[in-house]
Order: C-alpha cells, then structure tokens, then sequence
C-alpha cells in the first residue's frame, strides 16, 4: 500500500504524519464498513485531533515569553453557570482588546473556564501573547476578584507545547463533563476551539 508523508510546519514545531492512502478501487460495502466507526472510538479520535490542532495553534501564535494566566473568581462574584462564567470572560476579554487596541498592540488569547464542578471555584486558564506591561493592566480589568497567577511561558525539552495543550484539554471528570474543554468564541460544545485574535 502507497504510504503519504504530511508535514505541518507551526512556528517552531513541525509535524510529520505518515499515513496510508486510500485504497482505489474499495466497494461501496467496504467503504460503508470503514465509516461506522464507534461513537466511542470517534470521540477518542476527535479529542485527539482537537489536541493536536491546539498544539499547533500555539507553536504558530504564541513564543517564550508570553503569559499563561490563571484569573479566579472572587467570593463576591461567584457564578452560578458556566454561561454566566464565559459571560464575564467575554466582558474581560473585549476590555482587554479595548485596552490593547488603543495602545496599537495586538491581543491573542486561548482560554478555557473550570471550576464547575462540586467543590470547585470557577477559574479561567488564558494564553495570552505578551507585550511586557501585561500584569497592570490585567490586574485593573480583571474585576471580578484578586486572584490572578500569571507566569511567562519558556519552552523546552521539559516544557513543550504537547504539555500545554494536554493541560488545556485535560480528561474532564465523570462529575463534570465540560471540564477541561477549551472556550473561545463559537463555542459548541465538545473538543471545539479557535484562536481568538
């Protein structure tokens, strides 16, 4: 069988797939057998196309010296729902474009919401590029509570992008199945998710 390599070059990282090409000539029996795959098993394959997409959005978009945040929600302004939590994200987010914009810089940013969950406190993960006046200003728009970690990305053999995807889109719990499935505008849900600029 004819075997195809696919390279995807994203910033820094290349990926290389070989996979086997078609087969000319399959029945239409054949060919109908191969498309009923499991739900399971397609799930599996879709969370890991997700991931993989991820990690390569952020080797394309984001470099050593950009932010990983976590923004935590303060006692006061605790929410109820995860809409209501990507509501205030939205707010937050459109500020912090506001902000970005009128200095002339650009905003790009992944985040995920979790804290659902029984016993959990709602919180947003954000990647973010960096510009160097980042923690000032994130503290004056973030208003819903004081609790922000922030830390600059370098990536190595230690910490790759592979690791960060994977944190992004962490297994979620059989308590709470919309754990650890990233969020950005155009949200469905499932493994779904796109860079916003």
């Amino acid at each position: 069988m004819a075997k195809t390599l696919k390279q995807v070059r994203c910033g820094r990282l290349v990926c290389a797939v070989v996979y086997t090409a078609p087969a000319v000539g399959d029945s239409p029996k054949a060919r109908a057998q191969k498309q009923k795959a499991s739900t399971a098993a397609r799930e599996r394959l879709n969370a890991r196309t997700s991931f993989q997409k991820l990690e390569r959005t952020l080797a394309a978009n984001f470099d050593n010296g950009d932010l990983f945040l976590t923004l935590t929600f303060g006692d006061k302004y605790l929410t109820e729902t995860r809409e209501q939590t990507i509501k205030r994200a939205r707010n937050f987010f459109g500020k912090f474009r506001a902000a970005r914009r009128a200095r002339g810089q650009p905003l790009k940013y992944i985040y995920v919401v979790e804290g659902h969950c029984p016993g959990g406190r709602p919180h947003i993960h954000v990647v973010v590029n960096s510009t160097g006046d980042d923690l000032e200003e994130i503290k004056r728009l973030w208003v819903y509570g004081d609790n922000i970690e922030m830390r600059r990305l370098i990536f190595n053999k230690d910490y790759t992008y592979e690791d960060l995807a994977s944190y992004l889109t962490k297994d979620p719990r059989n308590d709470c199945p919309q754990e650890g499935r990233p969020h950005i505008e155009g949200y469905s849900p499932g493994y779904c998710w796109q860079l916003c600029l």
